[in-house]
């Protein structure tokens, strides 16, 4: 059976507001037949395989630091 990818875009991994997004990502991650990958506004989190893009969460701040 062919894996399924999957990739999820969050605006910052790991709020504690976001506790049921993080506890289904953890389930999604376990899963045998996924690959998943997160990227989100914030640092890397290399001991969850979740890549950052560094950037702020707002559209205004991201056009202020990269107008183009």
């Amino acid at each position: 059976m062919k894996r399924k990818k999957i990739l999820v875009f969050i605006n910052y991994y790991g709020k504690p507001s976001e506790t049921f997004i993080s506890d289904e990502l953890d389930f999604l991650s376990q899963q045998s037949n996924l690959d998943m990958e997160v990227l989100h506004y914030g640092k890397v989190v290399k001991d969850k395989n979740v890549k950052g893009l560094n950037l702020p969460a707002s559209f205004i701040q991201r056009f202020l630091r990269n107008p183009s």
